[in-house]
């Protein structure tokens, strides 16, 4: 249970950090929406190369191709996910060749690409909730009041209800996305999905 509790804070604690970062970034435009997208093509390609590549080397010498990512990894790439995705990439003998990718699709630098990626993903996410948003929230309201006539001891119900609340707070940090970084989104939700749902 204190596991649980654990993962469920590190979820807020990431969230929370990536929408105060997004604040202090230049707002999305059409122009930046589009090169990055443009860029993701290129940079799958990439990476599907270089994948492939370890993946034959490891094969030819024994080695295993990667490691299972622990509870807190996929909750970083859930909240960061181009900025994981470079960290991995960093140690890849493809990664000069990203960096060119990247800056000849109009970016300063790969840092810039990949927070402007995840925060247009952010975006994204919170356009395709915000549909599902009041039904969740009723539903996480429902859970606390069967929780409250369950009869469960006091304690327990506390305990219960600590484990709720980064969830509640994660919905509450999804609706407080910026409302123009969602507009902004709004013309590519296609291309976006696309690339959410592509195979890593």
């Amino acid at each position: 249970m204190l596991r649980r509790a654990t993962i469920a804070a590190t979820i807020f604690s990431l969230f929370s950090s990536c929408v105060s970062i997004a604040d202090s970034l230049p707002p999305l435009t059409q122009e930046s929406i589009e090169h990055f997208l443009q860029s993701m093509d290129d940079v799958q390609r990439l990476g599907k190369k270089y994948s492939a590549d370890a993946k034959a080397v490891n094969a030819s010498t024994g080695r295993p191709s990667g490691m299972a990512m622990s509870n807190e990894q996929q909750l970083a790439r859930a909240a960061a996910p181009i900025s994981s995705a470079l960290a991995e990439m960093r140690k890849s003998e493809g990664f000069g060749e990203m960096v060119a990718t990247v800056k000849r699709h109009g970016f300063g630098d790969v840092e810039e690409w990949a927070k402007l990626g995840d925060r247009a993903l952010r975006a994204y996410a919170a356009n395709r909730l915000a549909a599902d948003m009041p039904k969740i929230n009723a539903q996480m309201e429902q859970m606390r009041e069967n929780l409250k006539r369950s009869g469960m001891p006091a304690a327990r119900q506390e305990t219960m209800l600590k484990l709720m609340q980064p969830g509640a707070e994660l919905m509450k940090q999804f609706e407080q996305i910026p409302a123009e970084d969602k507009r902004a989104v709004e013309p590519y939700m296609v291309q976006f999905r696309k690339l959410a749902e592509s195979p890593r």
